[in-house]
């Protein structure tokens, strides 16, 4: 599915952006004041220059500010399925691969869920979340097929994303339709001023948001359903979204977790059927971390705050509950209050009730009902392995489309590849004293913004204003970047005040017009582990000398003996729409007769490391003996982030992956990634040998010899 007509005739692409059917002006107004995040502030000039668009020519030539130039088709299916008694959830299915956004990484696909909690009348009937715009017309159809609009009291949202605004309005339609005079919407602060933000903007939002009752859904409150069904609000923001919520459905004990759990898998893809994960964490685990390491590991500690507000209790659906006999009579003896016993919406004792959980209901992936012990330690084990980083890089950034989050996203990926921990602050909603502390606890820093009216918003200048001050923050090295749709001045304001100030830069300013592509969140991943590997420099040097003189004495006898394990020396190349890489890789080994297969380990921190995921293809060019040094030496010279690592060499392109071939190696072999396994600092990747040729059958494989298994 492509495209979303709503029923007032406009076209939508799949973040709910006009297409066609409207004039050209009224585009650019949705784009450059519709979607701007609420709150962020800009200058006068802005807002001179929103008049100005608002009054522009109908042309269709005319460049929308941070309008995305290209729009994917994507297709999908809407299913429905019971998750527990009275409880149902609406599964939108995107089979196909994502490119705009480093978390669809392993190529999955991906859900969007939605959750129905069922009762006896509209009062006790309650809607959680709602889909992307991609799929709203599917998804109107089955809910109206399922249980009818008629029948909804109350929406509950999750989290606000701009790009689920037309469904919601369609929903809002369709209630009022149906007769009802009424809807209560549930959401937390912040969402109710993104929501009053967005969707005031047009004459049609603001009638639609006047027909609903907005109600805070504060920390602790309850919305009672009646016959025994509760939902119990619990507040789970995070830099990333401030208006995270997760709510608490004990009759049922099911958790709808929004953000928190999900994993991009979509059941047509992974061979599943159901709304549940089926084959467990043998099956999802991949992608519940994959998706952790993206979306939360820059947030770790507010995630880990969360998980203990949460405190959950893993309890089989078929338990009355987990606390076994001896627990309850030391309760009893000892006249302790039991925190599993705190009613709902008890803030005293919100922080020590544990929340018994059969069921895990995430807005994307599915629903968690075998692996909810597994995900759960999982979760509080990444989280204890991210605090126990002592060097941090501070991301600072703004975003008003969500293009500059995405890169602080991909920035943070590759610092967090490299060993450091990030601690992400989002200016739209961060004081001034969040800055500093961020700082003060840096040992790096990065600051993204978007262009607004020619300028930095009003946020993100009084963050840089703060960081100019602070004596720590010129000893630490830094960077810059930013999305935008015309000129871009922000990055160069930016960049142009921290070099004034005499700071130290990790890498070069990214600009990115529009959307970001793979390329550029190649750029930033490389630039963000490039600066963390800056932070590391020493540490790693002492390692090296360490090393250096352990070939030679001083070695353990285990280093020793790995270190003459022998590979032959290949040439790794890759690419992944317009981003490319390649690596020297002597950890190779065949892995299986039928089918052809082979294992290769990977470095965290290499670029490389983000293009062999599941799916991805890739050339193995096994280099000559004796023709060798030439490659080797320009494998080995040090590249800038994104730099075409084969500019001065004489390659061809094999037609099966597109990928790099080397006219003068041994042979070539062109692969696909089944699997990858993490192996300390390292992933083991196995991979199906596609196709093969041998192109000089007289030639020797070159080997690389080491002396010590420390160190390549």
């Amino acid at each position: 599915m492509s495209l979303v007509t709503s029923r007032s005739g406009l076209v939508l692409d799949r973040g709910g952006r006009y297409l066609k059917n409207v004039p050209a002006f009224r585009k650019i107004r949705s784009t450059c004041r519709g979607r701007v995040a609420p709150g962020l502030r800009s200058n006068a000039n802005h807002k001179r220059a929103t008049k100005l668009f608002a009054q522009a020519p109908t042309t269709e030539s005319v460049r929308q500010p941070e309008q995305d130039p290209d729009v994917e088709d994507v297709e999908g299916k809407e299913d429905v399925f019971e998750v527990a008694p009275g409880v149902l959830c609406f599964r939108a299915t995107c089979r196909q691969r994502l490119k705009f956004a480093i978390q669809y990484g392993l190529q999955r696909g991906t859900t969007d869920n939605s959750y129905l909690v069922k009762g006896d009348s509209r009062e006790t009937t309650a809607l959680i979340d709602i889909p992307y715009g991609t799929f709203a017309d599917d998804y109107i159809r089955t809910v109206q097929k399922t249980v009818g609009f008629g029948s909804i009291g109350h929406l509950v949202m999750t989290h606000v994303d701009v790009k689920g605004i037309p469904t919601l309005q369609m929903v809002l339609e369709k209630i009022l339709e149906s007769g009802a005079t009424n809807v209560t919407m549930h959401l937390s602060a912040a969402g109710i001023n993104f929501l009053r933000n967005v969707m005031g903007e047009t004459e049609k939002g603001t009638k639609l948001l006047e027909s609903c009752t907005l109600t805070v859904a504060s920390p602790g409150s309850v919305l009672d359903l009646g016959d025994g069904k509760q939902l119990e609000f619990i507040r789970t923001a995070t830099a990333r979204w401030p208006d995270l919520l997760a709510v608490y459905l004990p009759s049922s004990k099911t958790l709808f977790s929004s953000k928190f759990f999900s994993g991009h898998a979509a059941p047509d893809v992974v061979g599943t059927e159901g709304a549940f994960d089926e084959r467990g964490w043998q099956e999802f685990g991949n992608d519940w971390k994959y998706y952790f390491d993206c979306m939360f590991a820059p947030t770790a500690s507010q995630v880990g705050k969360t998980l203990k507000l949460l405190n959950l209790q893993s309890t089989p659906v078929s338990s009355k509950g987990s606390k076994s006999f001896w627990d309850r009579l030391y309760y009893f003896l000892s006249g302790e209050s039991d925190p599993s016993k705190a009613k709902p919406g008890d803030e005293a004792s919100s922080d020590l009730r544990s929340r018994p959980v059969s069921y895990l209901c995430p807005m994307h992936g599915p629903v968690i009902k075998n692996s909810v012990n597994e995900v759960i330690e999982e979760y509080i084990a990444w989280v204890a392995d991210k605090d126990k980083i002592l060097s941090r890089v501070a991301v600072f950034y703004a975003s008003a489309y969500g293009h500059t989050a995405t890169l602080a996203q991909a920035l943070s990926r590759g610092i967090s590849k490299a060993g450091v921990g990030v601690d992400t602050v989002n200016l739209e909603v961060a004081a001034p004293e969040e800055v500093v502390a961020a700082i003060t606890n840096a040992s790096g820093f990065v600051i993204g913004s978007p262009t607004l009216g020619g300028h930095m918003p009003t946020q993100v200048q009084s963050a840089l204003g703060t960081i100019l001050r602070e004596s720590k923050a010129k000893q630490l090295p830094c960077g810059v970047f930013g999305s935008f749709g015309w000129s871009g001045e922000a990055v160069d304001e930016m960049d142009q005040r921290l070099r004034d100030g005499g700071f130290t830069f990790g890498f070069e300013p990214i600009k990115v017009k529009f959307r970001p592509t793979s390329k550029d969140l190649q750029v930033s991943e490389e630039s963000g582990t490039d600066l963390a590997q800056l932070i590391l420099k020493k540490e790693k040097q002492k390692r090296k000398r360490t090393a250096s003189a352990s070939k030679s004495r001083g070695a353990s006898e285990a280093a020793q003996a790995t270190g003459r394990v022998v590979g032959a020396l290949c040439v790794l190349t890759t690419r992944d729409g317009d981003a490319e890489g390649g690596m020297l890789a002597s950890w190779i080994s065949q892995a299986s007769f039928d089918p052809p297969g082979l294992t290769v380990a990977v470095k965290k921190d290499r670029a490389m490391e983000n293009l062999m995921l599941p799916g991805n293809r890739f050339n193995v060019n096994v280099l000559a003996e004796g023709r060798e040094k030439p490659t080797v030496k320009a494998m080995l010279k040090p590249f800038k982030p994104g730099e075409d690592r084969f500019a001065d060499m004489e390659i061809e392109r094999s037609e099966g992956t597109g990928c790099v071939v080397f006219p003068d190696a041994v042979s070539l072999m062109e692969c696909s990634v089944v699997t990858r396994m993490e192996a300390g600092d390292h992933w083991v990747v196995y991979a199906s040998v596609q196709e093969g040729k041998v192109m000089d059958p007289k030639a020797v494989s070159a080997v690389h010899h080491r002396k010590v298994g420390t160190s390549y």
